[in-house]
């Protein structure tokens, strides 16, 4: 009897000691916020992001705000404008474009930024790309100023609305999503509407693959594209949301107002604390996993792999 109280003694010490080893897993975990703020310099508004890497990456905003990041820190650079800049892509370190109010349009050629003739006094909204000689930029009334390597010319697009992003896919195809609950699709030769079944402003697109891409908008709006149809998800917001990236199916982030972020993680959306009260207006995440975040009164944040 004494050495089966024993047995049963240490058969209980080390049943403990391996629950204790096993880390809790609450099945309603909120993903853990690894984001850090970073300092910008500056009290302006950034409204967009895009980066060639993680050590090479811009932001734009208010009063001609272009800041650039070298992997170190964050330095203003000259734009030689004030207007607000709304928008910003590139093709290559030598090859950025930025978007703004009255027409503004810039190009960055890797030493310095220079004024574009748009053609416009338009506000001129999303920037997107295929290549240094395949760039679009979005105008005030709906219409699409397109580069095709020697002239900017305004393409024809099945839609009127404003558009606000864009995602290209693995198959070479360009979603753009724009106010209305507007979406198209561009083959490579043509443009053709979507339906999306919705007709919240959409201001933000981004796929890990050719059919798995979301799109945000006002009102917590979410959509889940599969390759066939769009399909509304649940936000757990009612906030608008303004950007998304990930770096996989199973971790993608939106922002939106009031600093909202939430995230996916291949199966819901939950809410994760930024540390921001002010607007989240743009996310950019790099190839090798890095994202940044940048918002009201130059609110930048950013997250490694």
């Amino acid at each position: 009897m004494f050495w089966n109280r024993i047995a049963v003694y240490f058969i209980t010490i080390i049943c403990i000691t391996v629950v204790l080893m096993v880390p809790a897993c609450a099945p309603d975990a909120k993903p853990a916020s690894t984001w850090e703020k970073m300092d910008s310099g500056t009290t302006d508004y950034l409204l967009s992001v895009w980066g060639n890497s993680g050590k090479d990456v811009f932001a734009v905003g208010f009063n001609g705000a272009i800041l650039h990041y070298d992997g170190r820190v964050w330095s203003r650079m000259e734009s030689g404008t004030d207007v607000w800049l709304l928008g910003i892509w590139g093709s290559s370190p030598t090859n950025v474009i930025a978007a703004g109010q009255k027409g503004r349009l810039l190009n960055y050629d890797g030493t310095s930024w220079n004024l574009v003739d748009s053609g416009s006094s338009l506000d001129l909204w999303g920037c997107w790309g295929t290549s240094g000689t395949d760039m679009y930029v979005s105008r005030q009334d709906g219409a699409v100023l397109h580069y095709n390597g020697s002239k900017w010319y305004t393409a024809d697009l099945p839609s009127k609305q404003i558009l606000r992003d864009a995602w290209r896919t693995n198959e070479g195809n360009i979603l753009v999503v724009g106010h209305g609950g507007t979406v198209l699709r561009y083959d490579g030769k043509t443009w053709n509407s979507m339906g999306a079944g919705t007709e919240s402003n959409l201001y933000g697109i981004w796929g890990a693959s050719n059919n798995d891409v979301f799109a945000v908008g006002h009102d917590g709006t979410i959509l889940r594209y599969d390759g066939k149809s769009w399909i509304a998800m649940d936000s757990g917001t009612s906030e608008p949301l303004l950007d998304v990236w990930g770096t996989s199916v199973n971790d993608v982030y939106a922002v939106g107002d009031k600093g909202t972020m939430i995230h996916f993680d291949g199966k819901q959306w939950s809410k994760v604390e930024s540390g921001i009260s002010g607007t989240l207006h743009g996310i950019w995440g790099s190839p090798q996993g890095d994202l940044f975040v940048v918002g009201r009164d130059g609110a930048i944040l950013y997250r490694s792999k």
